[in-house]
C-alpha cells in the first residue's frame, strides 16, 4: 500500500491527478481535499495512527482567502507525520517565498522531505516519476534490513511476498528510476535488461 493525499482546490485537477496515480500506481490509495481546513482535518485524524507517504499541496491554496498557507500546513504534517514525502505544486516557483521555505523546511531542517515542483511542461509525469521513486525507495527500506552495514532480506512469509511485489514494480517502472535509485537495487537484486525487457530477481548479497 502507497498512502497518497492530495490537496487541490481544483477539482478536476484532483481527479485527473487521483485518475494517474491509480493506473500508474496500482496499489496506491489517494485521499484528496479541496480546502484547507479539509486538508487540515485529515492530517489530524491521523495522528497517531496510519499515515500518508505522500503528500502533494497546491502551494497556493487558500487558508481562509489568505494564499500560501503551505508554511501552516508542513509544521503540521511535520509533527504528526514527519517522515512523510511532500511535493509542492506552484505555477510560483520563482517566488522566493516558496524557494525561502523550501530550503529552510525540506533541505535544511528535520522536517519533511520534499520535491518543489513548477506546474509547467510535463510536469505531471515528473510528480508521477517522483513518486514512483518515492515507493519503491519506501519498499526498500521497509523490506531490508541494515546491521552493521550487511544488507539481508527478510525471509518471513510476509517479507516473502513484500520481495515478490517490490521485484514487480521495479520491472514495471524501470524506465522511470533515477540512476541512484537503479544502483541501490543492482547492489540487492539482479536486474536482467537484455531483449529490451526487464527482469528482477533476488541477487547473491541477500
Amino acid at each position: 500500500m502507497f498512502r497518497v493525499f492530495i490537496v487541490e482546490d481544483n477539482e478536476p485537477t484532483s481527479r485527473r491527478l487521483a485518475s494517474e496515480l491509480k493506473a500508474e500506481i496500482p496499489q496506491a490509495e489517494v485521499t484528496t481535499a479541496l480546502t484547507y481546513e479539509q486538508a487540515e482535518t485529515e492530517i489530524e485524524v491521523r495522528r497517531g495512527g496510519v499515515v500518508f507517504d505522500a503528500v502533494i499541496l497546491d502551494s497556493k491554496i487558500p487558508k481562509g482567502g489568505i494564499p500560501q498557507i503551505v508554511t501552516d500546513l508542513c509544521p503540521l504534517l511535520h509533527r504528526v507525520m514527519p517522515g512523510t514525502f511532500v511535493v509542492h505544486m506552484t505555477a510560483y516557483s520563482d517566488d522566493p517565498s516558496f524557494q525561502d521555505h523550501f530550503r529552510d523546511f525540506h533541505v535544511r531542517s528535520s522536517g519533511p522531505r520534499g520535491l518543489l515542483l513548477p506546474k509547467e511542461g510535463s510536469w505531471d509525469k515528473t510528480l508521477i516519476n517522483a513518486l514512483v521513486r518515492e515507493k519503491i525507495e519506501r519498499q526498500l527500506d521497509r523490506l531490508m534490513d541494515y546491521r552493521q552495514s550487511t544488507f539481508r532480506v527478510r525471509t518471513d512469509n510476509d517479507g516473502t511476498f513484500r520481495t515478490a511485489v517490490l521485484a514487480g514494480d521495479i520491472e514495471r517502472h524501470w524506465h522511470r528510476l533515477p540512476d541512484g535509485t537503479k544502483d541501490r537495487i543492482h547492489e540487492h537484486f539482479d536486474v536482467d535488461e537484455t531483449n529490451g525487457s526487464v527482469t528482477v530477481s533476488l541477487g547473491g548479497a541477500a
